[in-house]
């Protein structure tokens, strides 16, 4: 039995941590840089749900609603304080920056919230009984929303132009500037800045680069664009 809880505790951490992994991955697949500051950043959402479940706000969807916009505006504002006007002297500098910003999240956390541990307490109340195994809710809306994000966003890199273009400029970001690929692919996502210079080619070799089907994979964009940057 304690190795039923415990295989079910295991899951469900597993499954915040996965999500926490996820924006690793993405932050670094699609700017290079590896940021430190982003644990510190789920724990900011986290405590802002705190603040917010012990003020009285049980409804679910507005806590999520609101964590939600407040991770979107930090996260805007994290970018144009920290990355970008550091990314132009390069990804190491840029990264140092992450890690200046871990100072500033963690110290901000205990200026407003103190430096001692609380427990967040369950949002969706309950459980189920499997056999002699208890489950709570909470760790089944936890692993339902892991799936969910995942699916998604799988469909959102591979089905949609969206996507691509995210894949596309990140797989070549001097390629995305130039002809087709700076038209479609750079308007989602922007290149690094280290490739701004490569910026004065495109209007020379537009109108020389054979226009790419609706549909075009990251891979051809790529390819074709590549081949008339050479």
């Amino acid at each position: 039995m304690l190795h039923i809880d415990l295989l079910v505790a295991g899951l469900t951490l597993g499954a915040i941590y996965a999500l926490v992994a996820l924006g690793f991955h993405l932050v670094f697949k699609m700017t290079g840089i590896i940021d430190f500051a982003q644990g510190d950043k789920v724990v900011l959402g986290g405590l802002v749900g705190l603040t917010l479940v012990r003020s009285h706000l049980n409804e679910v969807i507005v806590v999520l609603l609101i964590v939600f916009a407040l991770g979107l505006v930090v996260g805007v504002a994290y970018d144009l304080i920290a990355i970008l006007p550091t990314q132009h002297n390069g990804d190491v500098a840029a990264i140092a920056a992450t890690v200046g910003m871990t100072l500033v999240f963690a110290n901000g956390h205990q200026l407003i919230w103190g430096p001692d541990a609380e427990p967040f307490p369950p949002i969706v109340a309950g459980h189920i009984n499997i056999g002699s195994v208890q489950i709570n809710w909470q760790s089944i809306i936890i692993w339902l929303f892991l799936i969910v994000v995942g699916v998604v966003l799988a469909y959102v890199l591979e089905r949609t132009r969206l996507g691509r273009g995210m894949i596309a400029s990140a797989t070549d970001p001097v390629a995305a500037t130039i002809g087709p690929c700076r038209s479609r692919w750079r308007s989602v996502w922007p290149p690094r800045p280290a490739c701004s210079s490569h910026r004065s080619l495109s209007p020379v070799v537009a109108d020389s680069v054979p226009p790419l089907p609706s549909r075009a994979s990251p891979a051809q964009c790529s390819a074709v664009c590549s081949a008339h940057a050479a």
